[in-house]
């Protein structure tokens, strides 16, 4: 019988303090992390770091990057939702917070409802109690 693999996605809004508790639990259950903000850190580290305008901007260049590479395909690697799919889409189900509109990006956007589709999935907002968070007065 194979072993049975775990795979524990955090997500959240920009500043919450994601990859601080990935990087801890990775380290208690003895597993990889994978985050967002290891590659945006390899990435400022070659080009340079910015300010919040040139992050956006980043940002907005992975989402093409992604959007092309979705383009044609149901899911990132083959016909079915994997891994890789996960991992990267837990970023992606805040647009209100993050400040994008998937319509810019049609191939990503119908990828997102295709996850949301699927019969396991539960919405972000839903694991996380008291959110989403009301607007600042």
């Amino acid at each position: 019988m194979p072993a049975t693999q775990t795979l524990v996605v955090i997500t959240g809004p920009p500043g919450s303090g994601k990859s601080s508790l990935a990087r801890a639990l990775g380290a208690r259950l003895q597993v990889p992390v994978y985050a967002k903000d290891s590659i945006k850190e390899a990435l400022f580290d070659c080009l340079g770091e910015g300010d919040r305008e040139w992050s956006r901007r980043l940002s907005e260049a992975a989402y093409g990057v992604l959007n092309a590479h979705l383009a044609g395909r149901k899911y990132v690697v083959g016909a079915r939702l994997t891994i890789a799919d996960v991992s990267i889409c837990g970023y992606l189900f805040w647009p209100e917070e993050i400040g994008v509109d998937w319509a810019a990006y049609p191939a990503l956007a119908e990828w997102l409802e295709r996850i949301r589709a699927e019969p396991r999935w539960v919405r972000p907002y839903a694991l996380m109690p008291g959110h989403p968070l009301p607007p600042p007065a």
